[in-house]
Formats: C-alpha cells, sequence, structure tokens
C-alpha cells in the first residue's frame, strides 16, 4: 500500500532514527531510489543539505518523544508537507516513528 501513496512518500523509522520501512511513488521525481534510505539514518544518506538534517532531526526526535508535527519542507525545488506521529507498542511506549511526505509544489 505505502508503496502506491501519491506524490510522496512513508518513512518509519525506529527510536535511533533509523529508517526501517520507506515507500511511496514521490521519489521518482527527485531521482531515489528509497530501498537506499532503509536501515540508514538522516546522515548516511543522500547530501542533503544541513538545514534539511536539522529539520528532519527535529522531528523525528520530537516524534520518538510522543509528539505529531506537521511542518512545509523545501527539497530539491520541491515543497513538501510532512506529518509524523509516534509508534507505539502496546503498552503505550513509543518504539518509533511514522512520517508521511506530500508533494504540495505548485
Amino acid at each position: 500500500m505505502a508503496e502506491n501513496f501519491p506524490n510522496g512518500g512513508v518513512f518509519l523509522f525506529d527510536e535511533d532514527l533509523r529508517c526501517q520501512i520507506v515507500s511511496g511513488s514521490g521519489f521518482a521525481p527527485i531521482d531515489t531510489d528509497p530501498e537506499d534510505l532503509v536501515g540508514n539514518t538522516i546522515y548516511q544518506v543522500e547530501p542533503y543539505s544541513e538545514e534539511t538534517i536539522e529539520t528532519l532531526e527535529s522531528l523525528m526526535q520530537s516524534t520518538v518523544a510522543g509528539n505529531k508535527e506537521t511542518v512545509e519542507l523545501t527539497y530539491e525545488n520541491h515543497v513538501y508537507n510532512l506529518q509524523t506521529a509516534p509508534i507505539r507498542d502496546d503498552e503505550g511506549e513509543v518504539i518509533g516513528g511514522l512520517y508521511i511526505t506530500q508533494d504540495i509544489t505548485e
């Protein structure tokens, strides 16, 4: 289902901010293979700008702290709406996070 997510991507990450699942149709315009992101942190993949890394790191850390976030981020001349949510185990403890991106470029 995630690979068919329109104009965006789905990212599941653990408490160490390491991507566990990455999928979606929004990677084609930016020439990125989502499989290259799996198993890596944002520091180990594409040459993101320092601003992008700081934004993603802050969002992901806030998410694993139990918060939901929504922001807009510009990457490779595309504008994305990012929404995050924590992932919890059966006891309600945060074990990771999810963020979805939607290309809202006009």
